[in-house]
């Protein structure tokens, strides 16, 4: 499959028994006439320049048929992600990305029609955006019945978060990794439901404080940023071994073994046996 050449027609979903609304952005006008008043006026006036460039976005709506919106503008995704580690592009293929967006958004959805019952009423940003992937790897294993794909998300918030730091809230791999360790697609089909799995996963999974976010954030900065700045070993020393484990799958993957050992090592993230 050649980059860019992905054809994906959103399927209808129910989210909670409710309809999701797909909108293309060509014909959004158009789609929102559709809409009953009582969904349409929860919606914001510049629904256009909200989505900014990205290729979908999700409304939740409070509403006894519908269950959310979701603006589609396949046009605009991307089928490779791209992040410079050291001097290295380290570029990633996007197979089947359309799909993948689409089902995360949904996965908002879902975590929305879980809040106040199996999750807390009120959720982060960070917690809203891993608890959507979360729902994306569940139903990655459902469908494709492999983590292949899982795998990939997992390496596409990796490169984002090292490209721009700016990203921290969409970076669900420093949660999810757990997950891919923990269980294989057999476990995972197993869970009949998302609500059944998000029951079991959400206690256990470790709850980064904003004061902890700052300290991740300031290393990435250091690791990844442009800047000059000389190698300091014991900068945020104590972070080092939280972070090192999540990117090591994704550099290993894309610059090999040999070459990434050689990079965390210098940057003194080599995981000890």
């Amino acid at each position: 499959m050649t980059w860019g050449q992905q054809d994906f027609e959103p399927p209808t979903v129910f989210v909670a028994g409710k309809k999701v609304t797909v909108c293309p952005i060509a014909g959004l006008n158009e789609c929102l006439a559709q809409l009953p008043a009582d969904a349409r006026v929860q919606l914001p006036d510049n629904l256009f320049s909200q989505m900014g460039y990205r290729s979908a976005v999700v409304y939740p709506l409070v509403h006894p048929q519908l269950a959310g919106l979701v603006l589609w503008a396949p046009e605009r995704e991307h089928f490779y992600q791209t992040a410079l580690v050291g001097t290295q592009l380290l570029t990633l293929e996007l197979r089947e990305q359309l799909w993948l967006t689409f089902w995360h958004e949904i996965g908002h959805l879902e975590v929305r029609a879980l809040q106040g019952d199996v999750l807390p009423k009120q959720l982060s940003v960070r917690e809203q955006e891993w608890l959507a992937d979360a729902f994306l790897y569940w139903h990655i294993a459902k469908e494709h019945r492999t983590l292949q794909l899982a795998w990939q998300q997992f390496h596409r918030r990796n490169l984002q978060v090292i490209n721009d730091v700016s990203h921290l809230s969409h970076w669900s791999s420093l949660y999810l990794l757990p997950l891919l360790q923990r269980y294989s697609v057999g476990e995972l089909v197993l869970y009949a439901d998302f609500s059944g799995f998000c029951q079991d996963i959400y206690p256990s999974l470790r709850s980064w404080s904003d004061t902890e976010m700052v300290e991740v954030s300031r290393l990435l900065q250091y690791l990844f940023g442009s800047s000059t700045t000389p190698n300091l070993p014991e900068f945020l020393y104590w972070r080092r071994p939280e972070i090192a484990p999540v990117i090591t799958p994704t550099l290993e993957q894309l610059m090999g073994p040999v070459s990434a050992g050689d990079w965390l090592s210098r940057q003194h993230l080599l995981i000890k046996s």
